[in-house]
């Protein structure tokens, strides 16, 4: 078994670069609006962007809304979703796009 590693929070073009070149396999993108690490997701997809061909991206979100999840889709285009379903905290129905987590 081999294993896969993921630095998480990454908020520059140098830090996408910087663990690329380390070997990490992944980066993760914030896109968590009450993280201290979000980041917006005109920067994430400058972010995946810098990452395509060198190192896979992940979106990590909590609960998100459809639009962020299409708008994810379709500008950062990650290879996988984090997702924390905090919906099923509050009781409130998930949502019909519920992504999928490596």
């Amino acid at each position: 078994m081999s294993v896969k590693v993921k630095i998480c929070g990454v908020r520059t073009p140098a830090i996408v670069e910087e663990a690329a070149d380390a070997g990490a396999d992944f980066v993760g993108l914030v896109l968590f609006a009450k993280s201290p690490r979000h980041i917006e997701l005109e920067e994430a997809r400058v972010l995946a962007a810098v990452a395509r061909g060198r190192i896979g991206t992940v979106a990590v979100m909590v609960d998100p809304e459809d639009d962020l999840v299409d708008g994810v889709l379709e500008k950062v285009r990650p290879v996988s979703f984090s997702s924390t379903a905090a919906r099923a905290q509050s009781g409130s129905q998930p949502s019909k796009r519920a992504p999928a987590c490596p």
